[in-house]
């Protein structure tokens, strides 16, 4: 089957920490869509088809009739998006596609590694978690330069209490006295050492899974 590329509109433009926002995207009357939590839409502006962009979803395959993304404004489409997507506004959506997903063993602790704006599909991952209600154990350990840059903060902090098979741990590279993080226990530890310390807890088995640049995905494993 052809894939259903649709002309979809932008109903809320919500603003994150820092400079990245969170576009809610609704479905079409009468559509619907079949894909998993943590797969991607291929978006572009209606009147800039050449111009396209993939962007892994925040929200999760149980949230229906809408997509979210979350983008930082960075790069020539990601500012673009952040300056002219307003409410109302219109986007081409392409289906999700992609292989970035929760594991089909539940037994399996999953332990989630991001930086920056790469936290976005983990925030998908621990919804489908507490709505299906699943056995999994997830640790999200998620590095910033500074507080104020810590994406869905309350929400992750929200299904933490809802849910207490998961963790959300953070580092803050850059934190100073005027931008302190009290966050969690590993506030000013490097995510390397928060990766040491977290993965010999784990007994049942591991998956891991990163969202994050090369060089900090390898800095967390070599330590």
């Amino acid at each position: 089957m052809a894939k259903q590329i649709l002309e979809l509109t932008v109903s809320k433009v919500i603003q994150e920490r820092g400079d990245t926002k969170t576009f809610h995207i609704e479905w079409a009357a009468g559509t619907e869509y079949t894909f998993k939590t943590g797969q991607f839409i291929t978006v572009y502006l209606p009147e800039e088809p050449q111009t396209k962009r993939a962007y892994s979803l925040s929200s999760c395959a149980l949230d229906r009739g809408y997509f979210e993304i979350t983008v930082k404004r960075a790069g020539y489409f990601g500012e673009k998006l952040n300056e002219v997507i307003k409410e109302g506004s219109k986007l081409v959506v392409i289906p999700p596609v992609g292989k970035f997903n929760l594991p089909d063993d539940q037994t399996l602790d999953l332990v989630m590694v991001a930086g920056g704006s790469g936290v976005t599909p983990f925030r998908g991952f621990f919804r489908d978690l507490t709505y299906r209600k699943l056995p999994t154990h997830g640790t999200i350990l998620y590095s910033v330069r500074t507080p104020d840059e810590i994406i869905f903060e309350d929400e992750f902090r929200a299904l933490e209490k809802q849910n207490p098979n998961l963790h959300f741990k953070v580092t803050c590279t850059r934190a100073t006295p005027e931008k302190a993080y009290q966050g969690m226990p590993y506030d000013a530890t490097p995510l390397g050492l928060c990766v040491s310390r977290v993965l010999p807890r784990v007994s049942r088995g591991r998956a891991t899974l990163g969202c994050s640049t090369e060089s900090l995905w390898d800095s967390s494993f070599r330590a």
